[in-house]
């Protein structure tokens, strides 16, 4: 093999590498939405007690723009989640798919309590994975340790954030 037919070989690979690299990220891209989508239909299963007693939620879009590299740009549009009551709002709002440490964010935008929901995946390019409530200590503070993405540990989130 000649070193032009090398150095044709490496870029073909290389390219080959680069386009599958990428339909991985469109795949992830376009998952997104509906993992998002099943976290919302959790927390409004476990606020259905609270919406007959006046709570209300809603649903409006959002545009959200990632970067997971240079060659790859994404912008989507998603929902983001408001949830009332007492004349206070807490808002759920996806922050991006490609993230250091994790596979999503979602902020927890309120407040009294600075916090995110992060899924991490135990084994990647699977869809085993878990989401987690990482609350943001006051600066200056050490971090504070992760909670499970759990009924209980959500609702007490709404319940101090919404003075019920």
């Amino acid at each position: 093999m000649s070193k032009a037919e090398e150095l044709a070989d490496a870029l073909r690979k290389k390219l080959e590498s680069e386009a599958e690299g990428k339909a991985l990220l469109d795949k992830a891209i376009a998952q997104w939405p509906a993992e998002v989508y099943r976290v919302y239909d959790q927390i409004e299963t476990w606020l259905a007690p609270l919406v007959s007693a006046g709570l209300t939620t809603e649903r409006k879009s959002i545009s959200i723009r990632e970067n997971p590299s240079s060659e790859n740009r994404y912008t989507y549009s998603i929902d983001k989640l408001s949830i009332t009551a007492n004349r206070q709002t807490l808002t759920i709002e996806p922050v991006a798919r490609f993230i250091m440490g994790g596979t999503g964010r979602i902020d927890v935008k309120c407040k009294k309590i600075n916090c995110y929901l992060i899924k991490t995946s135990s084994k990647p390019n699977t869809d085993d994975y878990e989401w987690l409530i990482e609350k943001i200590p006051p600066n200056g503070r050490p971090r504070q340790n992760t909670s499970e993405f759990n009924e209980e540990n959500f609702l007490s989130i709404v319940e101090q954030e919404l003075g019920l």
